[in-house]
């Protein structure tokens, strides 16, 4: 293998030890940098930009879905609150808000699902999600999801209010695939 040589190197070539020590640390600076967070008063009013821009487009949507269709509240566990649409259509849509953390570690997941014929005791669906971190300033895109749900309705006399339990595949960007698991409760308005 051929070697560089020159007054300044040494004696140390393009393959030495030193220069790939040199090109990790490199590599390790470009990491810890690129996750460093801002802070200032910019920083800040983008964020508050960023929150009362959402704020508004969450209220017009859930104010025009009202309008055509059923909206479900769901609570899953401590971990996730979810709006969803009709589900007695065969495409409904879930957004889910993963705000059991820090503000710029708060994920939003919105699912498309394909709704099956409900039975008397249950309701199954599947569908596809896009996991985001809407406030921050690297990797806006998380995830893509698979979700699978069982919706149980214990209350025969009562289908507004049922239990929901949720499996899905989280195919995270840059990370290996993880497998969540949610389990909530629902409460759906309007005539169901």
């Amino acid at each position: 293998m051929a070697r560089a040589f020159d007054s300044q190197s040494k004696g140390r070539g393009f393959d030495s030890p030193h220069l790939h020590k040199t090109a990790r640390v490199t590599r390790v600076t470009r990491v810890t940098r690129r996750a460093a967070r801002p802070c200032g008063s910019n920083y800040k009013q983008k964020t508050m930009k960023t929150i009362t821009k959402l704020s508004l487009v969450l209220l017009l949507t859930a104010l025009s879905l009202n309008c055509w269709s059923q909206i479900g509240v769901t609570s899953y566990s401590i971990y996730s609150l979810g709006i969803n649409t009709s589900q007695n259509r065969p495409l409904s849509g879930e957004l889910k808000v993963f705000a059991n953390r820090s503000i710029d570690d708060i994920l939003m997941e919105a699912d498309l699902f394909y709704n099956f014929k409900a039975r008397p005791y249950h309701r199954f669906s599947v569908g596809v999600g896009l996991k985001a971190g809407l406030f921050r300033d690297y990797d806006l895109v998380d995830a893509i999801t698979v979700p699978a749900q069982l919706e149980i309705f214990p209350l025969q006399e009562f289908k507004r209010l049922s239990l929901v339990f949720e499996l899905a595949p989280e195919f995270i960007i840059d990370f290996d695939p993880n497998l969540r698991s949610l389990w909530g409760i629902r409460y759906t308005f309007g005539k169901n």
